[in-house]
């Protein structure tokens, strides 16, 4: 119930001691990106003592001068009931750490071998359903959706070595029947990644939201796929780890409390078997283009806003790459993006409700 502070960008190991982040160009300016809660209020906000711009959602940047070696950053929180909350970590010279001996601080990485085990854990098959719908019969077309759906087919296939099922333009049989496919065919071992652009609806007197298939009315929800349902099928899905990912308004009804950040700075037999954990434990995790709110449909060029951001971290990416990591560097892109909706589009990270995840992680491992 306190006030926290997320650091978002860069990147920050913390440890109970002063945390470092290593920089190979060590001039100019650097910039920080985080999120802060304050339930009772906040009071005041201070990067290195100057107050930094603050969003409607919570994000604040502020530039960081690289006066000297090591730049010490201080982030304070004061909220209204005079709590307070604070990181503080240093910006160094990779260059000249490295010529003084000074060790690295350890960052949570994966490794899989060449036999798609993570740290000797079997990974199992991955699988995809992806779903685009831009042709609605009774509610407006969309522009971006189906093209999203291609290109995420695409690029899970070629590069991550997916097997994927594309539905586009689909309607409420045709989806939930994809459901059931899944629900007959996978095993424990299985990875899932479920993708939906598409309309989303909310029912403000049930707090519930849906998904809309084309042959959906606006003002009947006989033919709407509700959260709930969505979840009741991840429920009866035997894989292991289920990413859902849906580019729709109001996807945020699907999350729980959100997902802490957890980078820290062990000893590497130690780190090694929490990643085991991860790997061998049940997940059910979404990545939503924004919480309880309106969405863009475009705003990516011929993608959204969203599908953009998403494509390009995959698309960059050279590693294992787990769910957590994917969501900051779609977070920070979007969070520096304008939006004609008046606020910024923040994307969600965190356990399905009520959909049996078990504290596990989603991985990404590129062929």
């Amino acid at each position: 119930d306190g006030p926290a502070i997320e650091i978002i960008e860069p990147p920050v190991v913390l440890t109970r001691s002063q945390a470092t982040v290593r920089l190979r160009t060590f001039r100019g300016e650097r910039q920080v990106i985080g999120k802060v809660s304050a339930p009772s209020g906040l009071l005041s906000l201070s990067v290195n003592g100057e107050a930094p711009t603050l969003t409607s959602n919570n994000l604040f940047r502020a530039s960081v001068p690289l006066t000297e070696d090591p730049t010490p950053v201080e982030v304070v929180l004061v909220d209204n009931e005079g709590r307070r909350a604070a990181v503080s970590f240093s910006f160094i010279d990779q260059e000249e750490s490295n010529a003084s001996g000074s060790a690295a601080p350890i960052i949570a990485t994966t490794s899989f071998d060449n036999t798609g085990r993570l740290y000797d854990v079997p990974m199992g098959d991955y699988h995809a359903l992806i779903i685009g719908n831009n042709d609605y019969r009774n509610v407006s077309t969309l522009a971006t959706a189906v093209n999203d759906a291609r290109e995420t087919d695409k690029l899970l296939r070629e590069k991550y070595g997916f097997k994927t099922k594309l539905l586009l333009n689909a309607d409420r049989y045709t989806i939930l029947a994809a459901f059931n496919e899944l629900r007959e065919t996978l095993d424990e071992d299985d990875n899932l990644l479920i993708y939906y652009a598409g309309h989303g609806k909310l029912d403000e007197s049930k707090e519930l939201g849906y998904w809309l298939p084309v042959d959906a009315d606006q003002d009947n929800n006989i033919n709407w796929i509700s959260n709930k349902s969505i979840t009741d099928i991840l429920n009866v899905i035997e894989a292991k780890h289920i990413l859902v990912v849906a580019d729709s308004c109001y996807a945020g009804t699907l999350t729980q409390t959100p997902i802490a950040r957890a980078q820290l700075d062990i000893p590497e037999d130690v780190r090694e078997e929490w990643i085991k954990v991860m790997a061998e434990t049940r997940a059910r995790i979404t990545l939503t283009s924004g919480g309880v709110e309106p969405v863009l449909d475009g705003g990516g060029g011929r993608h959204s806003v969203f599908a953009k951001a998403f494509l390009d971290a995959l698309r960059s990416n050279s590693g294992v790459l787990e769910g957590y990591s994917l969501y900051s560097r779609v977070l920070e892109v979007m969070a520096a993006t304008d939006s004609p909706l008046g606020h910024a589009q923040i994307p969600q990270y965190a356990p399905i409700h009520l959909a049996g995840h078990e504290s596990g992680e989603f991985f990404f491992n590129p062929g």
